[in-house]
């Protein structure tokens, strides 16, 4: 998948500021520290850390207020294009609070039903978008996005995800799959399984696949997943084999084991910028694979869902 171009890529999604329980010796203490995170942001940053010279778009929305500025500050010092970052003269941005067991696993608690995010069709300036969409040769949503936002906005971005097929480009989609955000999950499936039919390369986890189609092993998920005819596939299982499979050839790969395992927040979105810089860069998927699970397993040994720089 080596490119001549640059990689030019525009991630639909939403920024949130996130709260985490700050490491204090008193239980009692509820200290958080914040910073900014969401799925799409988590990867975009990540995306241009690993690949200096992409032109990295996230088409968002955030508010006036000063914490929406205060993340569209630091959008713009990751070096992330702002361009498709509307604003809304009455909403602002989500937020959530994240604490993790002893395992590593997080749990959430979140504001985020009327973030400006969810609006973005309706915000974006259309002329820079269909400029954005000229340059770009990567389109990149997940199950998250299609969740946060309403109906005739998901026609938008599947409209969107069809004309970047149409024109050999590459479109990119993660289930990530969040029951509470969606009223049904029937509603869920049948969303997502047109991410599945919107997209040629779909990064996915076997978590993921199971709780969607009750898939009883990973090989049972990427033979459904196969029923989409997506030509590029990787499935990852935790700590267990990933599963891939590129344009009929299947691969299976041992992911990288981590130092340790102190948040595992937002690995999957780190694993699939690596997978994708790797990709962009020419490497096979087989060392793609490794280099993703590489990526993930520096994430997963830190805390936070954007960890410092030095860390990877």
């Amino acid at each position: 998948m080596k490119h001549g171009k640059p990689l030019d890529i525009i991630c639909a999604g939403e920024g949130m500021m996130e709260l985490r329980r700050a490491c204090d010796s008193n239980p009692k203490n509820n200290h958080y520290q914040s910073s900014f995170a969401g799925d799409v942001v988590n990867f975009s940053v990540y995306l241009k850390r690993l690949y200096r010279d992409s032109s990295v778009q996230l088409l968002s929305a955030i508010g006036n207020d000063s914490i929406s500025q205060k993340m569209y500050d630091f959008l713009s010092n990751a070096g992330i294009d702002t361009a498709l970052v509307a604003r809304s003269q009455s909403k602002t941005i989500g937020l959530y609070t994240v604490e993790n067991d002893d395992l590593g696993e997080r749990s959430f608690t979140y504001w985020r039903s009327d973030s400006a995010a969810r609006k973005m069709f309706y915000l974006i300036n259309e002329k820079l978008l269909a400029n954005a969409i000229t340059r770009a040769n990567y389109l990149y949503f997940t199950g998250i996005t299609l969740a946060i936002i309403d109906q005739p906005s998901r026609e938008r971005l599947f409209s969107l995800a069809e004309q970047f097929i149409n024109d050999n480009k590459h479109v990119i989609f993660d289930p990530n799959y969040r029951p509470h955000l969606w009223h049904r999950a029937e509603d869920a499936l049948e969303q997502i399984k047109r991410g599945y039919q919107s997209c040629n390369i779909l990064l996915s986890s076997f978590q993921d696949e199971q709780t969607l189609w009750k898939s009883n092993t990973s090989g049972e998920a990427l033979s459904n997943l196969l029923r989409f005819q997506i030509d590029e596939i990787v499935l990852t299982n935790g700590p267990g084999v990933i599963l891939g499979s590129v344009n009929g050839s299947e691969y299976q790969i041992d992911p990288v084991t981590p130092a340790a395992i102190i948040d595992t927040t937002s690995a999957g979105d780190g694993f699939n910028a690596g997978y994708i810089a790797s990709r962009h860069a020419g490497n096979s998927p087989e060392t793609s694979i490794i280099e993703a699970s590489r990526q993930a397993s520096l994430i997963v040994a830190s805390e936070g869902a954007i960890i410092p720089c030095e860390h990877l």
